[in-house]
């Protein structure tokens, strides 16, 4: 119907939440899809110095984590992981 608007309907208890790295991954990878192979690589190398540091936390939604070669936003330490794993699925995609 053109023009309703849609209504959110409460979850049932008992029905699990979404999974936040399910839904990072979905859009990490429409996005990713769109870089060409220099992209990607300067993003996985970025990754690596950032997923490699003694202080990173995989947390969910805390944004403490900046990739220059990605962007200047912040991202949370499980956005970034699940980057990691789509550029990985990406590059053995090949």
């Amino acid at each position: 119907m053109p023009g309703a608007l849609s209504v959110r309907r409460p979850r049932r208890e008992g029905t699990p939440l979404a999974d936040p790295a399910y839904s990072y991954r979905v859009g990490w990878l429409k996005e990713a899809r769109t870089w060409d192979s220099v992209r990607r690589s300067a993003v996985a190398d970025g990754l690596r110095a950032v997923l490699g540091a003694p202080d990173f936390s995989p947390n969910e939604s805390r944004r403490r984590y900046r990739l220059p070669a990605l962007d200047e936003s912040l991202h949370a330490g499980a956005s970034l992981v699940a980057l990691q794993e789509v550029l990985v699925a990406l590059e053995t995609e090949r």
